[in-house]
């Protein structure tokens, strides 16, 4: 039916293209493992959450209520500091200008 050379020729190609298909499934399995690390640490958090006593979790309330007014605090601080970033880029951009 087909000549010994062309069947050669045909089981090449086809080993060719299965070492193709399995070097990409072996690259797609690393970035797929790449891409879900931080599901896994999601999904990790989440048992430990679960694990926890239920005092622990009423006693974190008052921790995070706590710690939420600290950030709240230290947020407003660098606000306030942040208004005044124009005057002081444009203060440095005129000494600069005046050196040259």
């Amino acid at each position: 039916m087909y000549p010994a050379g062309e069947l050669s020729d045909i089981v090449r190609r086809k080993a060719a293209l299965r070492r193709k298909i399995a070097g990409r499934r072996l690259e797609f399995t690393i970035v797929a493992g790449r891409a879900l690390q931080p599901l896994a640490w999601i999904d990790a958090m989440r048992a430990r959450w679960r694990g926890m006593s239920p005092l622990v979790l009423i006693a974190l309330v008052p921790l995070t209520v706590m710690l939420r007014r600290q950030v709240v605090k230290r947020l407003r601080t660098a606000v306030s500091w942040m208004r005044w970033i124009p005057l002081a880029v444009s203060a440095v951009r005129t000494v600069r200008a005046l050196r040259r």
